[in-house]
């Protein structure tokens, strides 16, 4: 009877034992980072000096920055998944930085500063659609000329102002450093308060990538 009490007192400790350990395991696995530092994202480490930053309309820091090109099918994605992110979080501010990684990457680089000098006007084309005709056909914006009349032909009915083209030029140089400075190599990437960088590699999906932004956000 003795024997049979004590197995049955060890089988019940061992039973305890195996339940604490699968608690404890589960515990760890709530505690566990859904994304690790070095594989999901970068501590950034600013490169050149911090007076690059300091641009009239770069002065302050969003809580996301985007570095794109047009005709990149995936920043098109993720454009598309951060507007309903910022639909839903309106107090997140966001700023698209055009990257120019290739010569012809260039002409669309005026295109936000560009828009920026047309923002009275009504109807004016969305991120969206210029990424939907620079992924379909791109010729439509491969200078500066052609840019202007896609322009005109999507808004037939509006005045356009007059263009200050040096700003536009200089706005471009200016993305240009902002690149450097966060040494920029391939779209997308995102830069999170100015501390945290994502790329497409390291997010793999537009979702996952949104998902990472968030969580960097409030880190």
């Amino acid at each position: 009877m003795k024997i049979k009490t004590i197995v049955t007192n060890g089988i019940q400790i061992l039973l305890l034992w195996a339940a604490l350990l699968v608690s404890l395991s589960s515990i760890a696995k709530e505690v566990e980072p859904p994304f690790l530092e070095g594989v999901d994202y970068q501590i950034i480490i600013k490169s050149g000096s911090q007076e690059l930053a300091q641009l009239s309309q770069l002065e302050t820091i969003s809580n996301i920055e985007v570095f794109y090109w047009y005709g990149c099918e995936p920043c098109y994605q993720v454009e598309a998944a951060l507007s309903e992110y910022l639909r839903l979080n309106p107090e997140i501010s966001l700023r698209r930085t055009p990257l120019v990684l290739r010569t012809n990457w260039r002409p669309q680089a005026y295109i936000q500063p560009l828009m920026s000098q047309f923002s009275q006007l009504s109807e004016l084309p969305t991120f969206l659609d210029i990424y939907q005709q620079c992924l379909t056909d791109c010729n439509p914006l491969k200078d500066f000329d052609s840019i202007l009349n896609w322009f005109l032909q999507k808004m037939p009915e509006q005045t356009l102002p007059l263009i200050n083209k040096g700003l536009i030029w200089q706005t471009e140089k200016n993305y240009k450093k902002r690149a450097e400075l966060f040494s920029i190599s391939q779209v997308p990437t995102i830069i999170i308060n100015e501390t945290y960088k994502v790329d497409a590699n390291q997010a793999k999906t537009a979702k996952r990538l949104v998902a990472t932004i968030d969580f960097l956000i409030t880190k």
